[in-house]
């Protein structure tokens, strides 16, 4: 990060909410990068956490103007967050990210996410997760969209 500026709030118990400002630099292509997101969480139930985010990100070129890295992006995001038992949690969430980018024909697309995850904490220091995600890109541009669905296990260890 080049800086960032972050406000956490919990106005309430089960309720958190954050504001975050953030400016930071890519590579290699050098641009800066300004980012302005919402979080917002809250505990339903014992069982039952619900969250939702925005984000607008800004890519602007730093050393050459005719950069065509760079865009606009905004995403909004919701996840369902269900505590099956003592150790098994599943999230279920849907994202939406509408991005335009610079240039003399800027790409336009939007990207939709439905991610579903189990995580099973098998003891202390082991623990797994299944994710399936299924994501659809929609774009203005011939041969650029896609349609995509992954699943993946993961084991962990801790020390």
């Amino acid at each position: 990060y080049t800086w960032r500026v972050s406000l956490l709030h919990r106005p309430r118990e089960r309720w958190q909410h954050q504001l975050d400002y953030v400016r930071s630099t890519t590579f290699p292509d050098r641009s800066l990068n300004t980012t302005i997101a919402y979080n917002l969480q809250f505990q339903a139930s014992p069982d039952i956490i619900l969250e939702a985010a925005a984000q607008e990100q800004n890519v602007e070129p730093i050393d050459n103007p005719n950069n065509s890295f760079g865009g606009k992006q905004f995403r909004v995001e919701g996840r369902f967050n269900y505590r099956v038992g003592e150790r098994i949690t599943a999230r279920l969430g849907y994202a939406w990210q509408h991005s335009v980018g610079r240039g003399a024909a800027p790409a336009r697309f939007d990207v939709n996410t439905i991610r579903f995850e189990w995580f099973i904490a098998h003891t202390a220091t082991l623990s797994s997760s299944f994710l399936y995600q299924h994501e659809f890109r929609d774009s203005n541009r011939a041969l650029d969209g896609y349609v995509e669905n992954v699943f993946s296990i993961t084991l962990t260890r801790t020390f």
